[in-house]
């Protein structure tokens, strides 16, 4: 949440977005060598943790631990639908919104704490579980043959999370007792999807 707080900061004081740019990779830096030198003085269990959390799982979430991730992705989710219209308004083209009476910058900046407080949550908690966000919007805009966000938004909250699940449960399977990185399943499932999407709209 931080770092995206950052980000968009600097968004209002820069105005090239290479510079922008420049400033995520920057940072991006910075928060790896603070992450390097707090392994350096960690102890090794929790060096351990570290590195099952950092390949995905949802193993480490205890009952303890549902309240305040309920809480914070029930809000997210509801900003998310509560945006879904405005967002199909903006996507239409930022002088068509602001034509409208919609405030550009005031929506955007709701749009990046909504996405972030969700990823963040998730992240927090499950570990950075990658191809879901990717793949799965690429599928419900397929399947629902509609870019209309008030319909994508819910079908991807429910898709995204049927298919977390899903790679979840195959990580034993597929590793022979062993259980296999989450991050490492959702890719094998996500990019076949991603790729036959592409392959079928002929943008390569």
């Amino acid at each position: 949440m931080i770092t995206s707080l950052l980000v968009v900061w600097m968004a209002y004081r820069l105005r090239q977005s290479q510079a922008l740019l420049v400033f995520g990779l920057l940072l991006g830096y910075v928060v790896a060598a603070a992450l390097s030198i707090l392994l350096q003085f960690g102890a090794a269990e929790r060096i351990q943790r570290f590195i099952l959390w950092s390949a995905g799982s949802f193993g480490g979430v205890t009952w303890r631990d549902l309240p305040t991730m309920a809480i914070t992705m029930g809000i997210g989710q509801i900003m998310s639908l509560l945006l879904a219209q405005p967002l199909n308004v903006l996507l239409l083209g930022e002088d068509y919104a602001q034509a409208l009476g919609m405030t550009v910058p005031q929506m955007r900046l709701a749009l990046i704490l909504c996405s972030t407080l969700l990823a963040a949550t998730t992240t927090a908690f499950c570990g950075p579980i990658s191809f879901i966000g990717i793949a799965v919007p690429h599928l419900g805009a397929g399947f629902l043959k509609t870019g209309d966000r008030r319909l994508l938004t819910p079908f991807c909250a429910i898709a995204g999370a049927s298919l977390a699940l899903l790679a979840d449960s195959l990580t034993p399977i597929l590793g022979g007792g062993v259980l296999l990185p989450l991050n490492a399943i959702t890719a094998l499932l996500g990019t076949p999807i991603v790729m036959g999407i592409i392959l079928r709209s002929k943008k390569l």
